[in-house]
């Protein structure tokens, strides 16, 4: 897995709050929270009501996560009674050692995240926390099959992982030019837990059989504080840290002169022939328009002119995702047939690194709930990828 993700500037940092919304039902009009921020007791920003006089600096520091009130002593207080003890010690060596060499091919990447990310989490505590935490489930995933197998380091890493949470959320709220790194690092580990802890029933990423979507928060926590970089200046080419930012400058706008003559060209001809048969109005026609634009860029950048894979990464594979617009997550999460449909596409994207320990399972994870949550009649829209992939339904 080559670099993880990056920035993308644009005007609307606001666009990333939280999108599921639960209204008080005792008759009082009450502002609207996130039940992902009930939960966790998190102040959540759409319970916010944002000044007029708001600036683009000032805006950069509004993120998916605000703390409530009074809570900071307490984790701060928590926090200083927390000392490592020999296990914990494990884990940073694994993360340091076996884990980090899972993150890219090259050694710039791999020295990144065992060298520059580990210093860095000793100046912060969340980092610190959530780098146990991932190092945890990486343990606890080359051991699942051995006699050492038991249930002990997936606890310990959650724990850790709820104590990242807690002591980042504070500061999400906050972000400054010195935290942006940091917060970033985070931000980015937080989109790989979800994937390291495994596929679970009756949660697909953008859609769940229930009302709990924590992957789409953390998404949209990653392109916040990638939006605030770039306010601070964080991208600029000559800091040394840059180069994790990148998913932003990837181009999945600019399609190639020609259209290829491969498998994948010809899916997605046929998908396009789908959506114009299904949509009808101008705004969904254009939504869908932009998905497939950025789909088809993100298919020509993983396999190139060919149908063998040329540069399939994370940065790539999932930039299609990070760049498509908010319209059409909703939809997605809303579990319209077009856009289930899109996104099976992108789960063949998705296969290409399922090399990667984390990513194991997934595309077929991801690719059979697709398949039960689309209308019978439409399942056949979905033969392509369910082919490549190599995930067919039982008999």
């Amino acid at each position: 897995m080559a670099r993880l993700w990056g920035a993308k500037a644009s005007d609307g940092l606001t666009r990333n709050r939280v999108a599921a919304v639960a209204f008080a039902s005792d008759g009082e009009s009450r502002k609207p929270s996130c039940t992902n921020c009930v939960k966790r007791s998190l102040w959540c920003s759409l319970n916010t009501t944002p000044s007029p006089a708001s600036t683009p600096e000032n805006a950069a520091q509004a993120t998916v996560f605000e703390p409530l009130p009074g809570n900071h002593a307490m984790e701060e207080c928590d926090e200083s009674a927390f000392t490592l003890d020999v296990q914990d010690l494990q884990r940073f060596h694994h993360f340091c050692s076996i884990t980090s060499t899972t993150f890219g091919p090259t050694p710039h990447v791999q020295q990144f995240w065992s060298i520059t990310v580990a210093q860095m989490s000793f100046s912060h505590p969340f980092l610190l926390r959530a780098i146990l935490a991932i190092g945890g489930l990486h343990m606890n995933h080359l051991r699942q099959n051995s006699s050492e197998a038991s249930g002990w380091h997936k606890t310990k890493a959650t724990a850790h992982w709820q104590a990242a949470v807690r002591l980042a959320t504070p500061r999400l709220a906050a972000i400054d030019a010195e935290s942006c790194d940091p917060l970033f690092i985070f931000a980015m580990l937080s989109c790989l837990q979800t994937f390291a802890l495994g596929p679970q029933r009756g949660n697909f990423l953008l859609f769940t059989d229930d009302s709990e979507m924590e992957w789409p928060i953390f998404f949209r926590g990653l392109r916040t504080v990638a939006e605030a970089s770039v306010l601070f200046g964080m991208t600029e080419p000559t800091r040394p840290l840059a180069f994790m930012y990148g998913i932003a400058k990837l181009d999945l706008e600019t399609l190639p002169p020609d259209e290829p003559v491969t498998y994948w060209g010809t899916a997605l001809r046929n998908l396009r022939q789908i959506m114009m048969n299904e949509v009808s109005g101008e705004e969904e026609r254009a939504v869908y328009q932009d998905a497939l634009h950025r789909l088809y860029a993100g298919f020509s950048a993983v396999f190139g002119g060919g149908d063998t894979v040329g540069g399939a990464n994370s940065q790539v594979v999932f930039a299609w995702l990070y760049h498509v617009s908010e319209n059409f997550v909703e939809r997605l999460q809303a579990r319209e047939n077009l856009a289930l449909v899109f996104f099976a596409y992108f789960a063949v994207l998705i296969k290409q690194i399922d090399g990667v320990w984390m990513i194991k399972g997934w595309p077929d994870h991801l690719i059979a709930g697709i398949y039960c949550a689309l209308l019978p009649a439409t399942r056949l829209w979905i033969r392509w990828p369910m082919e490549r992939i190599g995930w067919f339904p039982p008999p």
